[in-house]
């Protein structure tokens, strides 16, 4: 629905922000080098690849052969990185090819719902921990008012996840709101250049480790083993 973005925008141009959570089909990356084998013929999720130079001009490469005896075949990564403007030796290795071509724009950290709002000229805000969302902020007060007071038996505990229910529906509209206003200032903060560990300390816990920089995403081909 972001094509429609347009109707918003007569008489008066609005600009749109989107804020989402880190999600899967969320943070899923435009690319990620990782899923690239050397040679052509590997597995290759996508036909050919789009970036933007550093003039705004957009470009475009096949990840497929599309012409000779490889035709139909994938390039694979080292193919690619010539293609790009790499100088590749012949028997230069595979984690030596990604470290290069990494820092070309065409393998960008965008993750596709960026890339989609880019086409549309919405900005889109991930959110990479789950403090700031409302929801887990209430199930965060229930599993507190749960572990003061549990003596570490099933039946006990069942029962304490009732009365925490019981509890926060009480002051619900106070609870929702603290989260809500707590959600909204972390954003200002961010958008003012603090930090995650600078936020976290502020808003969250002073227990909070100062030396806290980011959360770390790993992907499942960080896990497999070659």
């Amino acid at each position: 629905m972001l094509s429609f973005k347009k109707a918003y925008n007569n008489p008066v141009r609005c600009d749109f922000e989107i804020i989402v959570d880190n999600a899967r089909t969320h943070t899923s990356q435009t690319l990620n080098i990782n899923d690239y084998r050397l040679n052509p013929g590997g597995n290759c999720l996508l036909e050919y690849i789009v970036w933007k130079d550093e003039n705004d001009n957009e470009h475009t490469l096949d990840l497929f052969f599309k012409t000779g005896t490889n035709k139909g075949l994938s390039k694979g990564l080292k193919q690619i990185a010539i293609q790009l403007g790499f100088e590749i030796p012949p028997k230069t290795k595979l984690a030596d090819i990604k470290a290069l071509v990494v820092k070309h724009p065409a393998f960008s950290s965008t993750t596709k719902l960026e890339a989609l709002g880019n086409k549309y000229g919405v900005k889109i805000i991930l959110i990479f921990h789950c403090e700031l969302n409302p929801i887990e902020g209430k199930w965060c007060l229930e599993k507190s008012y749960v572990r003061k007071r549990t003596n570490q038996k099933f039946d006990r505990m069942l029962t304490l996840i009732k009365e925490a229910r019981v509890y926060f529906q009480k002051d619900d509209e106070f609870f929702t709101r603290k989260l809500i206003k707590r959600f909204w200032n972390v954003l200002v903060a961010y958008k003012a250049g603090a930090n995650y560990g600078e936020v976290l300390k502020t808003y969250f816990s002073r227990r909070t480790q100062e030396n806290v920089l980011n959360h770390r995403k790993f992907y499942d081909t960080f896990l497999k083993n070659d």
